[in-house]
């Protein structure tokens, strides 16, 4: 699986759980004590999630540039 793929399943994981904690909806899988610990799983989540997409493109564009240099690829 491509590190993009990765990050927006990371990202939307983590918005469901978020939302789930934001309402009383969790309450029908975990106890109502847990909803702080499961908003800073989820926010965490999002983070992660972001960060493995932003690493995906900056390392997309590392690698476009470095196929760039050098020579042409058509021969003479």
């Amino acid at each position: 699986m491509r590190k993009d793929i990765q990050g927006l399943v990371l990202t939307g994981l983590g918005l469901v759980i978020v939302r789930l904690a934001a309402g009383t909806a969790y309450m029908n899988y975990v106890k109502s004590s847990m909803r702080y610990l499961l908003i800073i799983a989820g926010v965490v989540l999002v983070v992660l999630g972001i960060w493995l997409i932003v690493d995906a493109i900056r390392a997309r564009r590392r690698a476009d540039d470095a196929e760039g240099q050098g020579a042409p690829k058509t021969a003479w």
